[in-house]
C-alpha cells in the first residue's frame, strides 16, 4: 500500500509520495499523475526518492503529468515531507536535494503542528501545511 499525502503551499495542492525504498512505476507515469490530479483537484504530485550526495532527489510531475522542473511550492512541500518522513533525524532545519534544476539548499524555520515555514536557497517562503493522507 502507497501512502500519499496532499501539501498546500501557497495556492498550490500537491500530493507526495515516498518513492525512496518502494518500486511506484506506476506513479511515474504521465497519464496515471493526470488522473490522479484530474479527480482530487490536484496541482501536481512530488516523489521523494534517494540520492547519493544529497538528503533526497526530488521528482515533480505538473498537473498534465509531465515531469518538469519543481515550482517553489513543491520544492517547500518536498522539504517538508522529507521532514515528515524522517530523513534525517528529528529536528534538523537543513536539507540539501536535487532536482531537474539542480542543487538546493533549504532550511526549516519554523514548526507550528502540521504547519511549517521552508526557506529554499535563502528565499523567503510561506507557511506549507500537510492536509492529510490518503491511500
Amino acid at each position: 500500500m502507497i501512502r500519499m499525502y496532499v501539501y498546500t503551499a501557497g495556492d498550490e495542492n500537491l500530493v507526495a509520495i515516498d518513492g525512496r525504498d518502494v518500486m511506484i512505476p506506476r506513479f511515474r507515469n504521465r497519464r496515471t499523475t493526470h488522473a490522479l490530479c484530474l479527480m482530487n483537484g490536484l496541482d501536481g504530485t512530488i516523489v521523494l526518492d534517494n540520492a547519493d550526495d544529497a538528503d533526497f532527489r526530488l521528482e515533480y510531475r505538473s498537473k498534465d503529468g509531465m515531469e518538469t522542473e519543481p515550482t517553489e511550492a513543491a520544492r517547500r512541500c518536498a522539504v517538508a515531507f522529507a521532514d515528515l518522513l524522517g530523513v534525517k533525524p528529528f529536528h534538523t532545519k537543513d536539507y540539501c536535494f536535487d532536482d531537474l534544476a539542480g542543487r538546493h539548499s533549504a532550511c526549516i524555520l519554523s514548526h507550528l503542528g502540521e504547519s511549517k515555514t521552508v526557506s529554499i536557497d535563502d528565499r523567503p517562503s510561506n507557511d506549507i501545511v500537510c492536509e492529510g493522507e490518503f491511500e
